[in-house]
């Protein structure tokens, strides 16, 4: 089925053929979508740390017991430096259109880089019970 849609004026300059000042600016936010890996890194040896610190102190058997609830606090700060990234990113998001080549597109790009490498992999997969 066919969905209608209403026919747009676009900015050729910042939809199809943008000058290379916006190529530019594109290429530095992208150099921010490694900011997620690193924070999924830091949490990721942070949790590890926790169990080494468990072991060394309480034994091997605390650490696996206490595992789940290390696991747990993981994803909730994964959570919330996601939640977060979202907000200082992007804000509060209301209905407009956005060209290609604007900040808000790629601002936006960076805050779903989070969604997918921080949150999803640490908290919103495990809640909903994928992989």
């Amino acid at each position: 089925m066919r969905l209608r849609r209403r026919p747009a004026e676009a900015d050729v300059a910042t939809t199809y053929d943008p000058p290379l000042r916006l190529k530019a600016m594109r290429a530095a936010v992208e150099t921010f979508r490694l900011l997620p890996m690193l924070v999924t890194a830091a949490i990721g040896l942070a949790m590890l740390g926790s169990l080494q610190a468990l072991a060394r102190i309480f034994g091997f058997w605390w650490a696996a017991l206490c595992g789940g609830l290390v696991l747990l606090a993981a994803g909730a700060v994964a959570g919330v430096i996601t939640v977060a990234a979202k907000w200082v990113l992007v804000g509060r998001i209301r209905a407009s259109e956005f060209p290609l080549w604007s900040s808000f597109v790629w601002r936006n790009e960076v805050a779903d880089t989070f969604v997918e490498t921080v949150a999803a992999p640490w908290f919103a997969r495990a809640a909903v019970g994928r992989r």
